[in-house]
């Protein structure tokens, strides 16, 4: 499990996770209750996705080595 959060579609999952459990605790700090509807999740993961898209055009530019590709050659 650890190698996969190494790789591009782990470090989305990350951040969409993360931005997903921050929306949570602001929603329980918010009113002190556990009242989660539908209409909250998906906007909360659709926030999450405007996160963890842009990791994830990273990962498939040839150009960007953050994920241990080697770029275009000279």
């Amino acid at each position: 499990m650890g190698k996969f959060l190494t790789t591009p579609i782990g470090s989305a999952l990350r951040v969409l996770v993360g931005v997903v459990l921050g929306y949570l605790v602001l929603d329980l700090s918010a009113d002190k209750t556990i009242s989660v509807g539908l209409d909250e999740v998906t906007t909360w993961i659709a926030a999450g996705l405007v996160v963890a898209v842009p990791i994830l055009i990273a990962a498939v530019n040839p150009a960007d080595t953050r994920f241990g590709k080697v770029g275009p050659s000279e």
